[in-house]
């Protein structure tokens, strides 16, 4: 086998709670992660020398993009072998939806797969960690409950497949800058996710009036209020459930079903900004 090609899924925070401020700069964090369908697609080619990574998107064409730099991690167990790679995006860029560190955790698993490795999960872990916050949770998906600085991953029961609408403006906010902000309302969040993670694995129905919530919300809405003003408009539209995803500015929506999902994004004033996809399951 000489290529492979793997879908890069996307995630949302179905919860998220904002801790202390640790000594290296991160934040302790608590929260539940969910892949969805929406993904990008990772093709990974042998060839004789040279490592490349490319995508459709020009301005991630660097050694800044973090495929790149798993690329660099991966090459320290394949020696002086050649591997081209292209990344096809459809997750939007900066969105809290976590395309980057998704693309980098597959090119873990895709590099693993086409050299035959049989690198354990333990060992993708200890790699995805060098990488960022989120990528540790990329490697097995599903639904997980998150800690640390978003590195310590406890994988949960997955949920059942719901349909998700997803808002995104197309404009960015960084992670950095919101921490920052949240700083300044000087206040951490006491409460826990544990009731939260006791029902899932209970099996329990879900109504979604558990307490699901994301801290980030006052501060981004409060500098975005437009944001504030779309989950207003999803629920409104019939929305279970509607959240922030991480930092954002994605805003989410879950449906009872496709045909409701798909109604959403018919009566949205820019269907360009509306994706409708569902939960998905990685292992």
């Amino acid at each position: 086998m000489n290529k492979i090609t793997l879908k890069s899924p996307a995630k949302i925070n179905l919860a998220l709670k904002i801790k202390e401020k640790r000594k290296d700069g991160y934040h302790e964090i608590e929260t539940i992660m969910q892949t969805i369908d929406l993904s990008d697609k990772v093709t990974i080619k042998k060839k004789n020398k040279g490592i490349t990574v490319k995508t459709n998107i020009e301005a991630l064409n660097n050694k800044e993009n973090i495929a790149y730099k798993a690329l660099l991690e991966m090459k320290k167990y394949i020696g002086n072998d050649g591997i081209e790679i292209y990344i096809e995006k459809n997750i939007p860029i900066g969105s809290g939806l976590g395309g980057g560190s998704s693309n980098a955790a597959t090119v873990i698993k895709g590099i693993n797969k086409l050299f035959n490795l049989s690198l354990d999960n333990d060992t993708l872990y200890e790699i995805a960690e060098k990488l960022g916050s989120d990528v540790p949770f990329f490697i097995l998906g599903g639904t997980s409950f998150v800690t640390g600085r978003g590195d310590i991953i406890k994988k949960l029961p997955d949920l059942d497949e719901f349909y998700v609408v997803i808002v995104n403006p197309n404009f960015k906010i960084s992670a950095a800058w919101a921490y920052t902000e949240y700083d300044k309302l000087n206040k951490k969040s006491n409460n826990s996710l544990k009731h939260l993670i006791n029902l899932i694995k209970n099996k329990k129905d879900i109504t979604w009036q558990e307490g699901w919530e994301n801290d980030f919300e006052e501060v981004i809405f409060k500098n975005y209020p437009e944001l504030l003003i779309i989950k207003e408009k999803l629920k409104e539209l019939g929305a279970l459930f509607v959240l922030l995803s991480g930092s954002g500015p994605s805003i989410y929506g879950i449906f009872k079903n496709k045909k409701q999902a798909q109604k959403v994004k018919m009566n949205w004033p820019r269907k360009d900004l509306v994706i409708v996809t569902k939960t998905k399951t990685l292992i």
